[in-house]
């Protein structure tokens, strides 16, 4: 089942740029990917049910699941946090790009 729950984060990165990438809405790539890492992460408590994880842990099991899927999703949004403000970076440049080339017009007519 572990082959399933890579499955799931290929096709998150999938979304995420078809969404983020190609149709600039990152409402949507934020929103996907939460669904898709819960999906995981229930896939996790379901797999991972009955099987001893780790005793020199002091935590419960489940909390033990959540930091394994924690650990396993955080490659996703910080790829989504990166791809959102490396957009918003080129937006700025290309407006001041833009500011600086009518201003450029204004002055030399």
């Amino acid at each position: 089942s572990i082959g399933v729950n890579q499955m799931i984060q290929s096709i998150n990165y999938f979304v995420v740029g078809a969404t983020l990438v190609e149709r600039n809405n990152p409402s949507s790539a934020i929103a996907i990917s939460m669904v898709f890492q819960v999906v995981a992460l229930g896939l996790a408590f379901l797999d991972i049910a009955d099987k001893p994880i780790s005793r020199a842990l002091p935590a419960p099991r489940g909390a033990q699941i959540v930091m394994m899927q924690a650990i396993g999703s955080s490659p996703i949004f910080i790829a989504v946090v990166l791809l959102i403000l490396g957009r918003a970076q080129c937006e700025m440049e290309s407006d001041v790009i833009e500011q600086s080339r009518a201003c450029l017009g204004r002055l030399n007519p």
